[in-house]
């Protein structure tokens, strides 16, 4: 599918897996506090991957991105308000993923 927002979108069959997630590196948006890599993780290991939709017309904001790596590959993300999320794979294809949002203390 075909979005303005983020291009051309695919369905992720397979999300990589939480515990074997390294080298996060998670950059905020203004006014959002970043999340810790230990957040990222927990957050990642609810992930599922959704059908690309209409995201046109989200209304999340977005509040933060990065990237990390698994199994030696380099994946790019960005978290949205609302447990959505935006999921680039180390060969370019992009695909969406919906996330339970829980802080740790």
């Amino acid at each position: 599918m075909k979005s303005l927002m983020f291009g051309e979108l695919q369905f992720i069959k397979e999300l990589p897996a939480a515990d074997s997630i390294a080298d996060i590196n998670i950059t905020g948006t203004p006014g959002c506090k970043i999340i810790n890599p230990e957040d990222f993780r927990n957050w990642f290991s609810t992930a599922s991957a959704i059908l690309p939709a209409n995201t046109d017309d989200w209304h999340y904001s977005p509040f933060c991105s990065g990237s990390f790596s698994c199994n030696n590959e380099k994946y790019t993300f960005s978290l949205f308000l609302g447990g959505r999320g935006l999921l680039i794979l180390p060969n370019g294809e992009k695909g969406l993923f919906s996330f339970q949002l829980k802080i740790t203390e």
